[in-house]
């Protein structure tokens, strides 16, 4: 959270290539219908019955990523196990078995792993998987991290000491993911799926579910799931697969487990015999007010084998679904009262089938979104697909398999290793993405019309329709089946013939640029062009991806172009620009233009630049080119204004009842008064209308000088081309785009804040801490202390962890940052901890002394590295990506050492020592902090009570 640079606004609102060959049928093997393993994957099963798969991969070079998968989720639990697959994957993956939990992590830290991004868990409903990435497998972490998973799959023991500790710490993550989206789609869930047991088994339990759970009742859960025919282990790194073979042999070949054959899972059986049924869910909390509509039927049993048949069948179901959900996206922007609809089908479906067509009217009619529903599904099933939309949806279907294709070098292990994975557990192939391409292709090789309006019948049957609406002011069920079907009754107008996609209107700037000056970079390797009109290209050739860039466009002098008063209205337009379209295109015409490419637009507001990023393919270099180049120069903002009543409530409603955005007021409103970017009155925010957004960005986008920043395989000759044709051709612009001459950055008040007290009208079982310790101004000659403070915030945030999560079980997931923007906002230290409300005292008291001893210089060189490891593992995964060397070429040439400072940021964070850490923790951590606590409505009001 950066409490004065703005992110709360953003987190409100927020709120081709060749086609490949086709393999001869010989080539495919005796059934041409079958759809064929990736051949680089090497599968086996060891004699105890372990299912395994091996894989070379070499991203990251010298990378090992390990799967263990057990087939066990929430849906094999009785009544009194409910939690209990989650609770021992806790109890697994912790250290409670014969590797020590403190010299497991240890380990794993000095190797770069980090506890959460590079080792973890998940249970699920059907399955239970352990994930670890080593992102460099030196001899000592490998053994350790095969160690560790055989010790998951047979070696945990369950002790009252240790079950009564996890339970604390399950209980605070499930506080933690109480949230009204996770609450709406519970009940959802529930509403549709009446009959079928798997709404009844959240994986995370129940609290009663959890005070119950005893180490007998794990240890039986365990013994009768954890067993090698019931998992599969996954490898994918740098080495030969020979090599991975034997190690999975090595590590699980002893792994004994008896046991029956697993029996098929009893899903309980669907409520077939409901008609139309409503479900009305108050106020959503921070969502906009939702209609869904839905059909449902059973899942196909047993599930259907993968093959070319089955994928024919889900690509019907995809393509309907696509081309519905595209003419329910020009409604969108016909302001026709609806803001968005999305159609929602799982082909793949295993629990559940069926279709849900999900729409956000504007200010809160729902009967209207319900209207817009019914006569869509009347008017697709009256006038099917038109030959030209089934033909744009399946091309951009294949855009998909073909970007697939382009970047199957650069597929990163740890993606692969899941991949597989998965698919191992529930019985499904996974095929190179070649072949997945050819499969596709088959599937829809003569697939008509007619077809796919016999999927929509087939998919849009069964049980229903089944009416969910959420909305702050909820009518009766009563209401919204009466509201449905005087919708059915209504006169259905003449569909409107679809249009196919519009002409591109911008693929023609003028006379391509002429470079007039190359200069040559070293630490990084780039090239940097000017074009006769000022236009200013960065080229950085790298092989991380095939043809694939990364393309960003920094323009102008991000708040400082814009007046303090303005500041909030200028993110909001920042965050809208891609949804206002262009001049001559709408954003529904522009998706359309751009579907078979993927091209991207976003937009966001620095504190000294604007940046514009897209991606492409290189085959599709020059459109992406031409739209970031559409929108500098005939941005939009069309459409918007209907957008914005919702947008404004929403985002009001969050800052009352989301815990973490209202200490982020509260912390903002204390520090800094009446600032420009504290929360305006609503009534204030409602007068905002897209007209107030052009007048604002319109002219820094159109006038303000421009910098393109390219990324990829691409070489120098190649780009400058495509730059010439583009941004090259413009106009001349101003060689300044003036600042405001005072604009108003954080700066905290001399002088102790004593503690702010707030309250939220969010979850009643979830209360937030904050921590702040105001810190400087950060610029770069003081790049090693702003360093050394990141260390410190790492050594606190894992000093939290291990005191309130792993000795207290009293928080999931407490987190430290240091925010230091240069010459922007004052920087500032930030400690979150989220906890019950009744352990509120006991957790700030905690953390104020884990922050002590951290000022005290009270760590050890390996608890220094413990922190350190993870964080340079990180930054070298991170510098194999195009995105990573784009922020350091994007703005360098008004910010010329940044990209030589993106090159030593490794060296200088390895090269900081424990005396640079308790130096700057000393001197700013050991300051008072300011805290903020929020706490529930309900609760506050209890404890003012006399």
């Amino acid at each position: 959270m950066n409490w004065g640079g703005g992110t709360w606004a953003a987190l409100a609102i927020a709120c081709a290539c060749l086609s490949p060959a086709a393999a001869s049928p010989a080539a495919l093997g005796p059934d041409p219908n079958a759809i064929h393993w990736d051949p680089g994957i090497r599968r086996g099963v060891l004699a105890n019955g372990l299912r395994y798969a091996v894989m070379r991969g070499a991203v990251p070079s010298g990378g090992l990523s390990i799967r263990l998968g057990v087939d066990v989720g929430s849906l094999d639990e009785t009544e009194a196990e409910r939690g209990a697959a989650h609770f021992v994957e806790h109890m697994a993956f912790g250290g409670a078995h014969a590797v020590p939990g403190a010299d497991l992590e240890a380990t794993f830290t000095a190797a770069g792993v980090a506890f959460g991004r590079d080792r973890n868990a998940e249970t699920g409903y059907e399955a239970t998987t352990y994930r670890i990435d080593l992102p460099h497998a030196d001899e000592k972490a490998e053994a350790l991290a095969f160690r560790w998973l055989r010790a998951v799959a047979d070696g945990t023991q369950f002790t009252d000491a240790s079950v009564a500790h996890e339970r604390g710490v399950i209980l605070a993550e499930r506080e933690a993911r109480l949230t009204a989206a996770e609450a709406s789609a519970h009940a959802i869930q529930a509403f549709l799926a009446k009959g079928l047991l798997f709404p009844d088994r959240d994986p995370i339990g129940t609290p009663q579910s959890l005070a119950a759970m005893t180490p007998q009742r794990l240890s039986a859960f365990y013994g009768r799931w954890y067993r090698p025919a019931n998992a599969v282990v996954v490898v994918v790194g740098d080495r030969p697969v020979d090599d991975l073979a034997k190690e999975v042999e090595a590590a699980f070949a002893g792994w004994k487990g008896g046991g029956e054959p697993r029996a098929p899972r009893s899903m309980g059986a669907l409520d077939t015999t409901r008609g139309p049924a409503a479900l009305v869910l108050a106020d959503p909390v921070i969502l906009p007010t939702e209609a869904e509509v839905c059909r449902i039927h059973d899942a196909p049993t047993p599930r259907p084998t993968q093959d070319v048949a089955r994928l024919r069948a889900e690509a019907a179901t995809q393509l309907w679904s696509r081309i519905l959900g595209q003419r329910l996206a020009m409604l969108a922007q016909a302001n026709s009262g609806i803001l968005s609809a999305t159609v929602e089908t799982d082909p793949d479906a295993r629990r559940l089938a069926g279709a849900c067509i999900r729409v956000v009217p504007a200010l809160n009619d729902w009967r209207r979104g319900l209207d817009t529903v019914e006569t869509q599904l009347r008017r697709f099933a009256q006038a099917p697909p038109s030959e030209d939309e089934l033909e744009a949806a399946i091309k951009e279907a294949r855009a998909h398999h073909r970007g697939g294709i382009q970047q199957s070098a650069s597929r990163d292990d740890a993606t692969l290793a899941s991949a597989i994975t998965a698919d191992l557990l529930v019985g499904d192939v996974t095929p190179s993405p070649s072949e997945a391409f050819r499969a596709y292709d088959a599937a829809v090789a003569d697939i008509t019309p007619a077809d796919i309006a016999a999927a929509f019948a087939r998919d849009w049957s069964g049980t229903g329709p089944l009416i969910a609406v959420i909305t702050p002011q909820p009518p009766t069920r009563e209401a919204v089946l009466a509201a449905w079907q005087s919708a059915g009754a209504s006169a259905l107008a003449a569909a409107p013939a679809a249009a196919p996609a519009p002409q591109w209107a911008y693929d023609n700037f003028g006379k391509p640029g002429r470079v007039v000056r190359r200069q040559a970079f070293t630490k990084p390797d780039f090239v940097r062009l000017t074009f006769a009109n000022g236009v200013i290209l960065n080229v950085m050739q790298t092989a991380f991806t095939q043809d694939q860039e990364g393309i960003a466009v920094a323009f102008g002098d991000g708040r400082r172009d814009i007046p303090d008063a303005d500041l909030v209205k200028a993110q909001m337009g920042a965050l809208l620009l891609k949804q206002g379209g262009l001049g001559r295109h709408d954003a529904a015409q522009v998706s359309a233009i751009f579907a078979e490419s993927g091209a991207e637009t976003r937009l966001a507001m620095g504190d000294d630049t604007f940046l514009l990023q897209g991606a492409s393919g290189r085959y599709d270099l020059r459109r992406q080119l031409q739209l970031l180049a559409a929108y500098m120069t005939d941005p939009g903002f069309r459409n918007l204004d209907p957008l914005l009543g919702t947008i404004v409530e929403t985002m009001y409603r969050a800052f009352r009842k989301q815990p973490s955005l209202v200490v982020a007021l509260a912390v903002n409103q204390a520090i800094a008064p009446g600032n420009p970017l504290t929360l305006p009155p609503q009534a204030e925010m409602a007068r905002i209308r897209a007209a107030d957004f052009e007048q604002i960005l319109k002219p820094v986008l159109t006038q303000a000088p421009i910098e393109v920043s390219l990324v990829g395989g691409i070489d120098e000759k190649a780009a400058a081309a495509a730059v010439a044709d583009t941004f090259g051709a413009l106009p001349p612009r101003q060689t300044k785009y003036p600042q405001q001459p005072h604009t108003w950055f954080l700066r905290f008040p001399p002088g102790a804040i004593g503690p702010i007290a707030a309250t939220h009208e969010g979850p009643p079982e979830k209360a937030i801490i904050g921590m702040i310790w105001p810190l400087y101004v950060a610029e770069p000659s003081r790049r090693r202390e702003e360093y050394a403070l990141n260390l410190t915030a790492d050594l606190l945030s894992d000093g939290l962890r291990h005191r309130l999560r792993d000795e207290l079980g009293k928080t999931y997931a407490p987190a430290a940052v240091a925010q230091m923007p240069d010459f922007g906002d004052q920087g500032f230290l930030l400690a979150v901890v989220e906890t019950a409300p009744t352990d509120v005292a006991l957790v700030r008291d905690e953390s104020a002394k884990v922050a002590e001893r951290i000022a005290r210089g009270d760590f050890t060189d390996a608890d220094l590295e413990a922190v350190r490891a993870p964080r340079l593992a990180g930054l070298t995964a991170r510098a194999r990506t195009n995105g990573f060397w784009l922020m350091g070429l994007a703005g360098s040439s008004t910010h010329p050492g940044l990209p030589a400072e993106v090159a030593d940021m490794s060296d200088l964070y390895a090269s900081i020592t424990a005396a640079d850490v308790r130096r700057a923790a000393a001197d700013w951590l050991a300051r008072a902090p300011i805290v903020v606590v929020a706490m529930p409505a309900a609760t506050a009001l209890a404890s003012n009570k006399p």
